[in-house]
Order: C-alpha cells, then structure tokens, then sequence
C-alpha cells in the first residue's frame, strides 16, 4: 500500500525487432555473434510466454496491451476502408479504446515514458478531429508515451532516404507533430540516437523510465 520506493523501480529497455526470426540472435541459438544482445539477455529477463500474432501489428498490440489481439482492435490487419471486417468490433485496425498501453501504466506509476521506432498500431494526430481518430487510431503520444519518435504506418521504402510526407498521410511524427528525418543515415542508428536523446534529457532527475525500442 505504501508504494514501490524509487530506488527499487528498474528502467526498462523493451526492444522488438520486425521481421526477425526466433533463433535469429546468439541468445537463443544464432550463429551470428551479438555481444552486446548478450550481455542485455544475461542482465536482464527473458520473456519465454510471449506468443506472437500472424503479422506486426497484432504482435505489436499483444505487447504494448499485455492482452489479446481481438480485445484491443487488432483482430486482423487492416488494409482499407473496403474491409469489411473494419465494421466489426475489435477489428478496427488499430489500438481501440478499451485499451490501455504499458507506458499508461508505468507513467501513473512514476517512470519516464520514451520511444523510438515502428508505431504501427494507429495514426491520428491529436489534433484531428474525433472522425478521423476513431476511423485511423491514434499516435504514441497519446498512449501514454512523454517522448516519442515514431514511423507510424507498416513501412517506408527506403532505410535511407526517407520519403517526403505525402497529401493526407504523414510517415513520422515527434511527440504528435509531422517531421522528416534527415537523408542518408540508416534509420536504426538514427532511432537509436534519438533514444539515447530521450533518455539523456531528463538523466539524473530519479525518475526510472521504460523506453519501447521499435525497429
């Protein structure tokens, strides 16, 4: 009742990698070298219950609502407003309102809030109107997220070049607003720079923070 003293709340570095298989890094069987996995594996927990989902997304929404894909509105991935399935409920295509997000939780509970990476899972900003919001979901900002640089839809063509914002549709967003990345560094040291970043600027106030590292 009388709450977890601070020194006792661990930061946490939640990493998801897209696309990557399970046996892909040396922790669990890779004969690829990955020293620095290693070390993160041997210091930290490893997470031997989570079951993915059939594509991003679902998993993405399993993991940032700690319950089942169908609850959150990730019963399958959308592709349009053709979709029947969208009329559905827990079929929207994103993070429904009956929902909560893990940085919801650790944010009432006195952690920093930070990510970087692939978001997937809704891209309304919060400025847009209500329509839009329930129709498209909404960014990590409003998720509970203090700091956030965030991809918001599935992909983007080039790991390099990022692609200009197109009419109607923005690729990236830092907390809730448009901008475009610089050209020519690789988007997993650029994610990684920005975390660093978010860690850094609020670094020695007491606080612990959860980051969601999402590549």
């Amino acid at each position: 009742a009388s709450g977890t003293p601070a020194a006792d709340r661990p930061n946490i570095l939640m990493i998801l990698a897209d696309d990557m298989g399970y046996s892909d890094i040396e922790p669990f069987g890779s004969e690829i070298k990955t020293p620095n996995l290693n070390q993160l594996a041997a210091d930290g927990r490893i997470l031997t219950n989570m079951h993915v989902g059939t594509v991003s997304a679902i998993s993405r929404s399993m993991l940032i609502s700690g319950t089942d894909h169908h609850l959150v509105g990730q019963g399958a991935m959308w592709y349009g407003d053709e979709d029947a399935r969208r009329l559905f409920p827990g079929y929207e295509g994103h993070l429904n309102e009956r929902s909560l997000s893990i940085a919801q939780i650790l944010q009432d509970n006195g952690y920093h809030t930070y990510m970087a990476g692939k978001w997937d899972l809704g891209h309304a900003l919060a400025d847009e109107d209500d329509h839009e919001k329930f129709l498209h979901g909404k960014s990590p900002d409003q998720w509970g997220f203090e700091q956030s640089f965030a991809l918001l839809h599935g992909a983007v063509t080039n790991q390099y070049a990022h692609e200009p914002q197109e009419s109607g549709r923005v690729h990236y967003v830092e907390n809730g607003q448009p901008v475009r990345p610089n050209e020519g560094q690789y988007s997993s040291d650029y994610w990684t720079d920005k975390m660093i970043a978010q860690i850094d600027s609020n670094r020695g106030d007491g606080k612990p923070f959860f980051m969601y590292a999402s590549y």
